[in-house]
Parts: structure tokens; C-alpha cells; sequence
């Protein structure tokens, strides 16, 4: 028998898709900072991440996105440390087809001897930024403040309760 706990939703990769009722529960409880900010009156809310910070030889790169809280039901978005390659993969195309804007930047290996680590973060994270179509009104970051827009640091709430961005 069908689990009657599903939910039929927006159209991915040109089919509507089923998803279990348990996967739109976790889904949403990522969902809850953003829903805090939007309450709050915040309307383009933007994630931006970095990889990057603990190699030795390669560049910083940063990563932000403005998601469309319409269009959020993504099935085993995570954290990208918790799922596999292909997942990733899949997940990114998804995001990038959906969300409202996304952008990436690079901040070279010289770049960051000659500022140092976390100044270069910094870097990376205004130019991708620059980069967004839509001007954030707040970003979410883990541990950087970038000047001239609003941040929040989602570590602030629970573990089960961070952001999806």
C-alpha cells in the first residue's frame, strides 16, 4: 500500500515528484531561520558558503543563492559534507534551475597568501555578492560578517533547526 503521508509538489526535472511525508517535515525544519527572518520582514534571504578554507595549494571559493521559498521541496537537500558526489550533483542542478539567483567566486592561492585566510573568505564572499542578480536584504553565514549587509549566523539555533540555504 502507497503511504498516504506523501506530498505531490512542484514540477522537477519536468515531472511532479512524490515526496514522503517525513523527508517535508525535515525539509521544512531546515526551513525555520529563514522563516523567522522573513517574518521578520527580510524578503531576499541569501546563503553563501565557501570550500576551500583547508586546502593547502588550491583556491577559496564561495558560493551564494537566493532560493525561492516556493520552490524549496528539493528531496535529501543537506549539507553538502553529508550526501554523495552524484547527489551534490543532482542537488546543484535543481538549485540552480529553481532558485531566484545564484553566484559563484574564486579568490586565488595568492590572493590568500598575500591577505591571509580569512580576509580572502571575506573576499570571496563580496564578490559572490557583487555577483547575485538580487541584492540581498540579509545574508546567512557560518562565521563571516560582510560589510555593508546585514548578517546572521544560524548557529545561533538548534542543530536540528539550521538553515536550508
Amino acid at each position: 500500500m502507497e503511504n498516504l503521508l506523501s506530498y505531490i509538489g512542484l514540477p522537477q526535472d519536468g515531472k511532479v515528484f512524490n515526496m514522503e511525508f517525513e523527508e517535508i517535515k525535515r525539509i521544512l525544519g531546515l526551513c525555520c531561520f529563514e522563516d523567522d527572518l522573513s517574518i521578520m520582514g527580510y524578503r531576499a534571504i541569501a546563503g553563501i558558503d565557501e570550500v576551500g578554507r583547508g586546502s593547502l595549494a588550491g583556491p577559496l571559493v564561495a558560493a551564494a543563492v537566493i532560493l525561492d521559498k516556493k520552490k524549496i521541496f528539493f528531496e535529501g537537500i543537506d549539507d553538502s559534507k553529508k550526501i554523495t558526489e552524484k547527489k551534490r550533483e543532482y542537488l546543484y542542478d535543481l538549485i540552480t534551475d529553481n532558485c531566484r539567483c545564484w553566484a559563484v567566486s574564486e579568490v586565488r592561492p595568492s590572493e590568500i597568501d598575500k591577505y591571509n585566510l580569512t580576509r580572502a573568505n571575506i573576499m570571496a564572499f563580496e564578490k559572490a555578492l557583487e555577483k547575485l542578480k538580487i541584492r540581498p536584504d540579509i545574508i546567512l553565514a557560518d562565521h563571516v560578517n560582510v560589510k555593508g549587509i546585514s548578517s546572521r549566523n544560524p548557529g545561533n539555533y538548534p542543530a536540528e533547526c539550521l538553515s536550508i540555504i
